[in-house]
């Protein structure tokens, strides 16, 4: 799949004839191939740590003087330039701002996913270093054999956020939020709760996944 950008440029300095050129960006997976493009990610952040500290700063790390957009912009270019779809397009100005854009959302997505999973986990399953930690056949096991379907690389994921608090009360605050506004906007009149929450097999079967862990 791929989205395409209208672009205006003019021809011949300022009094040039102006001219649309369509520029067609493939769209960034970052689920297939075992999330690839998320572990290539993750990778990156981990390799240079002056974007790991512009992205996720730690408690009492010093500001590295570059901007998020920048660094988005460049974690796109380092993850995408080898690849033949993305290639031409990723080095140009108008390529590093779109895909910068998508790494962004890629981003955010991450820390709910983060901050939702280590709830689930709770103190035990996220003071432990890596998932070879968790005792086999465990209650811990079963719940973490259910967050990887959506959310396997959460311990890398840990190593690099894991020590910005703030960062998950916010991703948690706010899909608190969005589950209040939702519904606000869909239901006006008075309520029973179990018309709102349901059962907790309607919310959360068994044999599916929360929505807040959706790749």
């Amino acid at each position: 799949m791929s989205i395409k950008s209208t672009q205006r440029a003019k021809k011949g300095g300022k009094k040039g004839k102006e001219t649309i050129a369509e520029v067609t960006y493939p769209l960034v997976d970052w689920t297939t191939n075992s999330f690839a493009l998320t572990y290539k990610m993750l990778g990156v952040l981990e390799e240079y740590d002056g974007l790991r500290r512009t992205i996720w700063a730690g408690e009492g790390e010093a500001a590295t003087g570059k901007s998020k957009a920048d660094a988005h912009r460049d974690i796109a270019e380092k993850i995408l330039h080898n690849l033949p779809q993305y290639s031409a397009l990723v080095t140009t100005d108008s390529g590093r701002k779109h895909y910068g854009a998508t790494v962004k959302a890629r981003i955010t997505k991450l820390q709910e996913q983060y901050a939702t999973v280590k709830e689930r986990l709770g103190v035990t399953g996220a003071g432990l270093p890596t998932e070879e930690a968790i005792w086999v056949n465990s209650e811990l096991m079963n719940v973490w054999e259910a967050v990887k379907k959506t959310c396997p690389y959460w311990y890398q994921l840990h190593g690099l956020i894991g020590s910005r608090t703030s960062l998950c009360d916010h991703a948690i605050t706010n899909s608190q939020r969005d589950m209040e506004a939702n519904v606000f906007m869909t239901r006006r009149q008075p309520i029973e709760m179990d018309d709102v929450f349901g059962d907790d097999d309607e919310i959360f079967p068994q044999d599916k996944v929360s929505p807040d862990l959706e790749p």
